[in-house]
């Protein structure tokens, strides 16, 4: 016999141990533009990771069956997974759990610096998309745009719920540095079309001062000067363009 577990609101739980675990388009997956429905669950040590992201304090233990995960449907993140299974789940299968939902301090730094790389991603594919525009066909540059658009909607719920003081000066620079030995962050220089004596610019500050900027690409600058307000000084050596 196999648990998963399962993070939701108190609100939710009540429901659940009554009618059981319906497969359904989750909260995060509707912002990406998710169509699929699944029951979403995940393996006891990744129930602090999810009870933090998703802002869920209520824990559900769930019986599984043989035969019941999809190896397929299981989703390895940085430092925790997700289990995904589109078979309804009865209610006398499933718990409540007393299973703790804390993060050590190190576990909250790393999943902090995770998001970073997120937003570095994020970062460098604005950079591609505003200097490749018109080199694309109109609906690859439409479906470049809105990926961007979804997934800072999706670090739109996320981002609040993550502790970031934790993660010094000293550490940001350390893991900018190190991601950005063979890779692109989001402190690097932006220069496609740069000439001498130019002024270098930053690939986050494009986020604000482009002119293809948007409201969701100006809020993640904000996010990002208010919560390293003297830390994104960083060169990691990287280039784009």
């Amino acid at each position: 016999m196999a648990y998963l577990y399962h993070v939701t609101t108190e609100e939710n739980a009540k429901s659940i141990l009554k009618n059981g675990l319906i497969p359904k388009i989750g909260e995060r997956s509707q912002l990406v533009g998710e169509t699929e429905k699944y029951v979403y669950l995940c393996g006891r040590k990744d129930v602090p990771f999810w009870s933090l992201i998703l802002d869920k304090p209520v824990v559900l233990r769930v019986e599984m069956k043989d035969g019941e995960v999809n190896e397929n449907n299981v989703y390895q993140y940085s430092y925790y997974s997700e289990t995904l299974t589109e078979t309804a789940i009865p209610a006398k299968r499933i718990r409540k759990s007393r299973v703790s939902r804390s993060l050590t301090d190190e576990q909250m730094k790393d999943l902090a610096l995770s998001y970073v790389d997120m937003i570095s991603l994020i970062c460098v594919k604005f950079a591609e998309y505003i200097t490749y525009i018109d080199d694309e066909p109109e609906e690859e540059a439409a479906e470049d745009r809105q990926t961007i658009e979804l997934t800072i909607e999706a670090l739109k719920f996320t981002l609040p719920h993550l502790n970031f003081s934790g993660v010094n000066a000293k550490m940001l620079r350390d893991h900018l540095h190190e991601r950005g030995d063979g890779g692109c962050t989001l402190c690097d220089r932006y220069e496609p079309n740069w000439k001498e004596g130019e002024k270098y610019i930053r690939l986050y500050d494009l986020l604000n001062s482009h002119p293809l900027a948007t409201n969701n690409t100006k809020w993640l600058y904000k996010w990002l000067k208010k919560t390293f307000p003297r830390r994104l000084r960083v060169d990691t050596g990287g280039w784009t363009g």
